[in-house]
């Protein structure tokens, strides 16, 4: 298996995504129905997603578009080549889901680390018609997410959310790799610390895809072992909705002597295949809405405006 080559963000990029996020924890924490709503469809606890760094990207007030639009510029991108407007960058609405630079420490008394990734999972409603559930900001470092300190084994699973859960649920027990699909190879600082650890227990979605990656990884790596799902369970995160025991499905895997917990940090490695780029609207979208409040082009001088989730119909946050 050859790593995937991942590179970081740079600094400009990072500090419109600390920017983001941390508007994004404000709105989400400013809405008591949308924590509750957090925990009750993803398992999440509040305390959990300020530990994470959950958010929620909203449009400006005001707009009837469920997306903002930046600068590229801002960001440090390049200009889009061929586009209408190359310095737009289109941001859809959604939970945001974060990545810290890779070996950095989450901890509740620890100084907010720098971010390397922004992953939105988009409402179903806007979906509807076509479009990727997830949408990553262009930009973004792509090695998988790896939450692990002491512990003896690595659960590897796709979803970021997910993993955050088995963090939550059993990372007394053990740590987790969130490759963000399934056929993301870990960069080389990943493969490297996973060569290291005595049993990566492979707990990827419950379908083909699936399947096929964990036949992979057992190629790849000979300390395995392979977590089956309940039938008709996709993945983690709905075992867990479906009333699943989390911590007694993983603790199956583990022999004995590791049941028992131990002292947590979280040691983040960040950056995985990414799925592909949804693309933003077509351009005649601009045509059509250019006149709305919020959608106006946004330059060099974008300004701030604070965001509040306060009013946002609950039906748009899918989790």
């Amino acid at each position: 298996m050859k790593p995937r080559e991942c590179e970081e963000p740079g600094l400009k990029w990072q500090n419109q995504a600390l920017k983001y996020i941390n508007q994004g924890k404000e709105a989400l924490f400013n809405n008591p129905a949308a924590l509750a709503k957090l925990e009750r469809e993803r398992g999440l606890t509040p305390a959990t997603a300020e530990l994470f760094n959950l958010g929620l990207l909203l449009p400006r007030p005001g707009d009837r578009l469920p997306c903002r639009f930046s600068s590229r510029k801002l960001w440090g991108l390049p200009p889009k080549s061929g586009a209408k407007r190359p310095d737009s960058l289109w941001l859809p609405r959604g939970l945001v889901i974060s990545a810290p630079i890779s070996g950095q420490v989450l901890t509740r008394d620890a100084d907010q680390p720098g971010f390397s990734r922004m992953r939105i999972r988009r409402p179903a409603k806007d979906i509807e018609n076509g479009g990727s559930k997830y949408f990553i900001i262009p930009g973004s470092g792509m090695a998988p997410l790896l939450l692990l300190d002491r512990q003896p084994a690595v659960v590897v699973v796709e979803s970021e959310l997910d993993a955050i859960l088995i963090y939550q649920e059993v990372g007394d027990l053990v740590g987790v790799l969130a490759l963000g699909n399934c056929s993301a190879r870990p960069d080389q600082r990943t493969a490297d610390k996973l060569k290291e650890l005595p049993l990566l227990i492979l707990a990827l979605d419950n379908d083909p895809a699936g399947d096929e990656a964990a036949d992979r990884w057992q190629n790849w790596y000979d300390h395995t072992e392979r977590l089956s799902l309940p039938a008709g369970i996709k993945d983690p995160g709905e075992l867990h909705q479906t009333g699943g025991n989390l911590q007694e499905w993983i603790k199956a895997a583990l022999p004995s002597p590791w049941r028992e917990p131990a002292k947590r940090l979280v040691h983040a490695t960040s950056d995985a295949d990414a799925e592909p780029e949804t693309p933003p609207p077509p351009d005649d979208a601009w045509e059509r809405f250019s006149e709305m409040p919020g959608c106006d082009y946004l330059a060099e001088t974008e300004t701030e405006t604070p965001l509040s989730a306060a009013n946002m119909p609950l039906e748009f946050m899918t989790f």
